[in-house]
């Protein structure tokens, strides 16, 4: 079976929504950030994996292979380049939380994870005109 990566995004929600009330808000932030981040860019590494015969996946800087490869994609440009976008806007708010000192983590967690759920439902909408249905 494999791993759901959508789940990370409900685990991301419920960090920023949670945090507040807890004493660790803004560890729960940090990770809701990070969480939701790991999510989306799974999404995209899968779907390349999925419908992509040219994508040849490697471990040295994998993130920056898939925005690049996902923005050099021309068949749904705009669709493809708003996920690398905004892949890559999710990839500098998770590198802040896990390594920075962030100014403003709940309001970074909150828009991570709008802009991850964001990713993932262009991604499905992707997968739909590949498949030949709507999304």
């Amino acid at each position: 079976m494999s791993f759901d990566w959508s789940s990370f995004c409900e685990i991301a929600r419920e960090l920023a929504s949670r945090a507040p009330a807890t004493d660790h808000a803004e560890a729960a932030w940090r990770s809701g950030t990070s969480r939701a981040y790991f999510s989306a860019y799974n999404a995209a590494r899968q779907y390349l994996t999925d419908f992509e015969p040219t994508w040849k996946p490697a471990r040295e800087d994998s993130h920056v292979q898939v925005f690049k490869f996902i923005d050099s994609l021309t068949a749904h440009g705009r669709l493809h380049r708003k996920i690398a976008t905004d892949l890559q806007r999710l990839r500098v708010r998770r590198n802040a939380a896990d390594y920075d000192v962030v100014a403003h983590p709940q309001t970074n967690a909150e828009d991570s994870v709008t802009v991850a759920e964001l990713v993932r439902s262009l991604i499905e909408e992707l997968r739909g005109k590949r498949r030949g249905q709507p999304p």
